[in-house]
């Protein structure tokens, strides 16, 4: 097959025993391998070159045999083996001119290749047979192959792609195709490892293989031994020219068999076989014909693109010999299979051509910082477009693969703004046409919001800015970046109203609050009111879940402040926004399971940011206000309305008996709910709404203009002003004068110690409590002082000219600090006059010695306690005022005593009530 090739000339003095009859071949041949099976009788006999040349013949001819002489074939192949690789159990004439003898045995073994076998086993045995040489023919180049000439060599080739051909040839006979399939990947990986260890650099050589290859590309086997040498080779080119660090030391063929062979080629020559083993199957897209083919061989290029990529990003560009390899060296070796590929999207090859598409998009982006030539720019732009313009699976990864395209620094980038947004308009709008089995379409709407979301400044950003490329079929009409307006609204709204899946409605949310800012400060609002009423509609129908309801409910809060944007009518939006919501929440009611709670309560947040607008528009909506109160009520107390026992008793007595039972059933369900306790998350929330309803409604925005709902004073403010009037305490050691508590789970109380505050140094606490409404400071000075004054009686008290001069209280030496009212204490018991007394005083005037010794004692007792209260001066000289206590200074490591002395005051620290103050740890 090999001459037929015109790769090698016919020999006629060759094949003598090709015209013999069948039988006499098989014995001529049968004797004579089975004779030379002995290695000693072989060197013995076959002592010349005509010896060996007749033997040879006669061998050689076995090849030719039929498969049902396999014992023959078998003895011819092990005898050749033993002739080429053991030099010792050779005859000596193949070893005095080893090149001659061992082309002549290559020959031989290629005759065994040609097709001859009609059955089943036949053909297995002959594919057997093939393996077998085949194995023969690697192990040759491996142990001896650098001790056969040049000449040899590329016999060897050329017997190689003559064999290679005639299996995998398209025109191969069909009921061959058992052997074709069983030899094709051992062929092909044997011809591609001789070929590099023959090192060949003839040109011709080349260019026959490069012929022949192209016939081969039906095979699988051809792209997938192709890929793993071009990786070898590249991984070795790579290591020589940028460090061990970024390849291999050695060409490593590795594939999919398990099979690895190191081959240890020149420098130079890996370049020059790499070169050329890239480019042997040429443009894929003309030669090569079967989609999924044309795949595995984009699959390869992708790892060489990679291979490249990668290069000076481990251990840093400063390791390596040469320059990391720019954007402009990977298009000059890849580009134009990559550009062709996408642009001819040949029909069934759509898998392939979606991979050249991610590989050319990886390789631009991850080379941002090259300074493409004008030519790859170009195609580059033009390719993306045209991807973009397609359906299924090339625009799926085209989408997919750009998601950060735009925020990258690639010159030109933005001139595909139109085609990207025609793009996603059509995947958002359903107009193109997906493949689930590729991606689920919701992941693809994804990747779209994540490329909106990075160009949807562009409008306003770029203004008037003029698209150099003009618009087309493929891209949405627009000359100028302003143009974009239009379309953007209309995919975020389309986006809002049919989107399904949860990640993505938050997304869009996200994105509809930037854009209305976006449109809001070009002038327009119809977007922001077509956007509130969309999600305040899907909101009312509960088109989604509850978390997305949520998330929807928290976008609307974050939305009032476009509130004054609006227009004259603002509050016709603001009014059905509550409308809505307080019907949401009375058809959850209170109590509701989780997450239904959470809906609710962020209702009431939501209602709260709306009605505190400046224009107070809910006090001049009377049925917005009332329904908001009595959303409020139904918060704060969890009331349900339920019919009395008589009402539902006369109601039920015109039912049927059906109906009977379901007004029990319904009555039961609010009985039930009625019993439930309200919950805290959303009574909270309902007395936020109601608070910012009654306090702030109507009082606020002041007239004056802008104010705050906090004191402006925070902890800062007091230390800062510590450390200036106390030089012992610095910004650093104030945090042992302060102390933070929580209480009621809502409030946060802290007491800072004013040292040194007050001017007559009485005891300061400095007090900032924050709760959900703002915070309030305050600086509190320890007073004793009466809540009240209590009224002086003045009945019943002499005037101070009643009083004699020489009175104690006139003498007494704090007369001016203290009034002394009234006299020392006098008994308020009459004395009884001696009359009363006349029989006790008859008795003792009969004189006795007892009677007087007792009248005596008596009268001297009085005049001593008289004569010692006149000493005294009746205690009046005694100040007997009250006077304040002095604080007493504590000589401990606290600070925080006076904040102690405040909070026991006020309550918090008695035993009742310490459970309910916590202090906090603080960091700083």
């Amino acid at each position: 097959w090999a001459s037929q090739l015109c790769l090698l000339e016919h020999n006629p003095e060759a094949h003598i025993l090709k015209e013999f009859a069948l039988p006499v071949k098989k014995i001529l041949v049968s004797q004579v391998v089975t004779f030379l099976q002995d290695p000693k009788i072989a060197v013995k006999i076959l002592s010349s070159p005509a010896h060996v040349s007749w033997a040879m013949e006669t061998v050689g001819e076995g090849f030719n045999l039929p498969i049902e002489e396999e014992d023959s074939i078998a003895k011819a192949i092990s005898l050749y083996k033993t002739w080429a690789l053991e030099t010792k159990q050779r005859p000596t004439p193949i070893n005095d001119n080893q090149q001659f003898f061992m082309q002549r045995i290559l020959e031989h073994f290629s005759l065994l290749f040609a097709p001859r076998a009609n059955t089943k086993e036949g053909i297995e045995k002959h594919a057997e047979f093939c393996s077998t040489v085949l194995d023969i023919y690697v192990e040759i180049g491996r142990r001896i192959g650098q001790t056969l000439s040049v000449e040899t060599w590329e016999l060897f080739l050329k017997l190689l792609i003559g064999l290679t051909d005639l299996i995998l040839r398209p025109d191969f006979p069909a009921s061959q195709e058992q052997l074709q399939r069983k030899l094709c990947s051992q062929l092909l990986r044997v011809l591609f490892e001789l070929w590099l260890l023959s090192r060949t650099r003839n040109p011709d050589l080349w260019k026959a293989l490069k012929d022949r290859v192209r016939g081969w590309t039906h095979h699988m086997a051809l792209i997938q031994t192709w890929k793993f040498v071009c990786i070898a080779l590249t991984k070795r080119s790579v290591a020589i020219l940028y460090g061990p660090s970024e390849g291999t030391e050695s060409v490593i063929i590795s594939t999919d068999h398990d099979s690895i062979q190191k081959i240890n080629l020149e420098e130079e020559y890996v370049f020059y076989s790499w070169h050329r083993m890239l480019n042997l199957i040429g443009n894929p897209n003309e030669t090569i014909t079967v989609p999924f083919i044309f795949l595995d061989f984009m699959t390869g290029v992708e790892i060489l693109v990679n291979q490249y990529l990668k290069i000076g990003l481990t251990r840093g560009q400063e390791t390596t010999r040469y320059i990391s390899p720019t954007g402009n060296t990977i298009m000059h070796i890849f580009g134009t299979w990559l550009f062709d590929a996408i642009h001819l999207n040949r029909q069934g090859f759509e898998e392939g051509t979606a991979l050249a598409t991610k590989t050319l998009i990886t390789a631009v982006s991850q080379k941002q910082n090259t300074d493409f030539l004008p030519v790859y720019s170009s195609s580059f732009f033009s390719s993306l477009r045209h991807a973009l313009a397609q359906d299924g699976r090339v625009l799926i990864t085209a989408i997919v693969t750009s998601t950060n395209l735009f925020i990258l620094d690639l010159k030109g980038i933005r001139c595909l703004v139109p085609a990207f947004v025609h793009a996603i308009q059509r995947i958002c709008t359903g107009k193109a046409k997906l493949e689930n089995n590729v991606m689920p379409a919701e992941h693809v709407r994804r990747a779209c919001l994540a490329i909106l979301a990075t160009i949807l400044s562009f409008a306003n950003h770029f203004g008037d800015t003029n698209f150099f490329l003009a618009s087309d079929a493929n891209a949405v009409v627009a000359e100028s970046f302003v143009d974009l307006h239009e379309h953007f609204s209309s995919i975020l709204l389309v986006a809002l109203e049919r989107e399904t899946f949860q990640p993505n409605i938050e997304t869009i949310l996200s994105l509809t609050f930037a854009w209305q800012f976006e449109t809001i400060k070009n002038g327009s609002k119809d977007f922001t009111k077509k956007s509130l009423k969309a999600i305040v509609n899907k909101i009312k129908v509960k088109s989604w879940v509850p978390s997305v309801i949520q998330r929807a409910i928290r976008s609307l809060s974050e939305m009032s402040v476009h509130y004054t944007s609006l227009g004259s009518k603002s509050f016709v939006t603001a009014k059905a926004l509550v409308d809505v919501l307080c019907k949401v929440i009375l058809q959850l009611g209170n109590p509701c399971p989780p997450p239904h709670d959470n809906i609710s309560s962020l209702s009431f947040y939501c209602i709260t940011k709306w009605i505190a607008t400046e224009d107070q528009w809910v006090l001049k909506q009377s049925d917005t206000r009332q329904a908001l109160l009595s959303v409020i009520v139904a918060g704060l107390t969890g009331k349900v309305d339920t019919m009395s026992s008589a009402e539902a008793e006369t109601a039920s007595k015109g039912r049927k008996n059906k109906d009977k039972k379901k007004e029990d059933k319904t009555v039961d369900k609010l009985l039930a709910a009625a019993s439930c306790e309200p919950s805290d998350i959303i009574k909270k929330a309902a007395k936020y709404t109601l608070n910012v309803l009654m306090n702030l409604t109507g009082n606020f925005p002041a007239k004056s203009g802008a104010a705050s709902f906090s004191s402006l004073a925070t902890e800062d403010d007091v230390v800062r002003q510590m450390v200036v009037q106390n030089p012992e305490i610095t910004l650093e050691n104030a945090v042992r004068y302060m102390r933070y508590f929580t209480t009621d789970d809502n409030v946060i109380i802290c007491v800072i110690d004013r040292k040194n505050f007050d001017p007559d140094g009485k005891p300061s606490v400095c007090i900032v409590v924050r709760d959900s409404y703002g915070r309030y400071t305050w600086d509190s000075v320890l007073s004793f002082l009466p809540l009240f004054e209590k009224p002086v009686e003045q009945e019943n008290l002499p005037n101070d000219d009643e009083i004699p001069a020489d009175s104690p209280a006139m003498q007494h030496p704090f007369a001016d600090d203290v009034k002394v009212v009234c006299t020392p204490y006098e008994s308020s018991t009459k004395q009884l006059n001696s009359k009363d007394l006349s029989n006790v005083m008859e008795f003792l005037g009969k004189g006795g010695e007892g009677t007087s010794a007792a009248t005596s004692t008596v009268e001297n007792q009085v005049a001593r306690e008289k004569a010692m209260l006149s000493e005294k001066k009746h205690n009046l000289d005694v100040d007997i005022r009250v006077h304040n206590p002095k604080a007493v200074e504590m000589e401990d490591e606290c600070c925080v005593n006076q904040s102690r002395m405040f909070l026991s005051h006020v309550g918090f620290l008695s035993l009742e009530n310490r459970d309910k103050l916590y202090p906090l740890g603080m960091t700083t």
